[in-house]
C-alpha cells in the first residue's frame, strides 16, 4: 500500500514535494484567498536561455548555472576556495501560538566536494537573505537567525553528515536538535499501524546522492525536520529561537580548497500561513 497521501507522493519519493510536510499547506488557497504566501521554484527540464533562476550572491570564485546531466537542475558552485548562496524572499515568522504556519522543502545534492565541504539548507530570516550565510566551513553565520541542516566537514572526504539546527541572531554557536539526520531513522510511526517499519535512512552524503530536505511548523509551538519527506526531529520552540523574525529558504554551500564544492538543486519550495 501506498503511504502517503492522495494527490502527493510517497514520503520518500525523491523527485515530488512530500505529502507528509505539504499535505496540509493548502497552496494554492493561500494565494487565491490572500491568507499566505507561496514561493518556489522547479529546475527540472528546463529550457536553455529561459532558465527562471533565484536571487543569489557568491564571492569571486563563486557562481551558479544549470546542469543538462541532471534534467537542468541549479549548480550552485563555490569555485576555488569560495562561497555561494541562493535564497526565497522572507514569507513569514515561526511563532508559537500564532497559528502562522509554515512549510520548507527542496532536493539537493553535492556534485563536486572538496575535502572540507559546508552546506546549509533551510530558512534564514532577512539579515541572512542576501548573504552567503556559512562564516567558514566549521562555522555556520551568526548575523542571522536561521533553522533548517548544517554540514560542517573541516577534516574528512567526500561524505558528511547533517544536523538538524536553529540559531538566534547573535548566538555563539547553532542548537542541534538532532545529530546525524541522514542515519537517523523516522520518528513518527503511525501507533494505528503495529507494523509500521521506519523507512531506511539514506546514510552520509556521496557525490551526486540527492536527498529531500524539509521543515514544518505547525502554528502552535513544534517545528519538524524531515528527510525525504520522513520526519526525523520535533523541536518544541520558545524563546531560544528567533520568534519574531520573518523566515526565507536559502542554500549555501562553501568549500575550503581548490577542488571546490558544487551543490544540486532540483527544486524548492516555501509557504507560509500568516493571516
Amino acid at each position: 500500500m501506498a503511504y502517503g497521501m492522495i494527490g502527493y507522493s510517497r514520503p520518500s519519493e525523491a523527485a515530488q514535494p512530500s505529502g507528509s510536510i505539504w499535505g496540509d499547506s493548502q497552496w494554492v488557497q493561500l494565494l487565491d484567498e490572500g491568507s499566505g504566501f507561496a514561493e518556489g521554484q522547479d529546475f527540472r527540464a528546463v529550457v536553455a536561455g529561459t532558465e527562471p533562476g533565484l536571487p543569489a550572491a557568491a564571492d569571486a570564485s563563486g557562481g551558479f548555472g544549470y546542469d543538462p546531466n541532471y534534467n537542468a537542475v541549479m549548480d550552485i558552485s563555490t569555485g576555488s576556495t569560495g562561497t555561494a548562496a541562493m535564497w526565497i524572499r522572507p514569507i513569514g515568522p515561526i511563532t508559537p501560538g500564532s497559528g502562522k504556519e509554515y512549510w520548507f522543502e527542496t532536493i539537493v545534492a553535492l556534485k563536486t566536494v572538496s575535502t572540507a565541504p559546508a552546506l546549509f539548507v533551510g530558512i534564514a530570516e532577512l539579515a541572512g537573505l542576501g548573504t552567503t550565510i556559512i562564516t567558514d566551513i566549521s562555522t555556520v553565520g551568526s548575523t542571522a537567525s536561521l533553522i533548517g541542516f548544517w554540514l560542517e566537514s573541516s577534516t574528512i572526504n567526500s561524505t558528511g553528515q547533517m544536523d538538524a539546527i536553529y540559531q538566534r541572531a547573535g548566538d555563539a554557536a547553532p542548537t542541534v536538535v538532532l545529530a546525524d539526520v541522514l542515519n537517523s531513522p523516522s520518528n513518527n510511526p503511525n501507533p494505528a499501524n503495529p507494523f509500521f517499519i521506519p523507512p531506511t535512512p539514506p546514510g552520509d552524503l556521496t557525490d551526486e546522492g540527492f536527498v529531500k530536505l524539509g521543515l514544518r511548523f505547525d502554528g502552535k509551538k513544534y517545528l519538524y525536520f524531515y528527510v525525504n519527506g520522513d520526519q526525523v526531529a520535533k523541536s518544541q520552540v520558545d524563546p531560544t529561537y528567533d520568534i519574531v523574525s520573518n523566515y526565507g529558504g536559502i542554500i549555501a554551500v562553501q568549500a575550503a580548497d581548490s577542488t571546490g564544492t558544487v551543490a544540486l538543486v532540483g527544486w524548492v519550495k516555501n509557504a507560509a500561513k500568516v493571516y
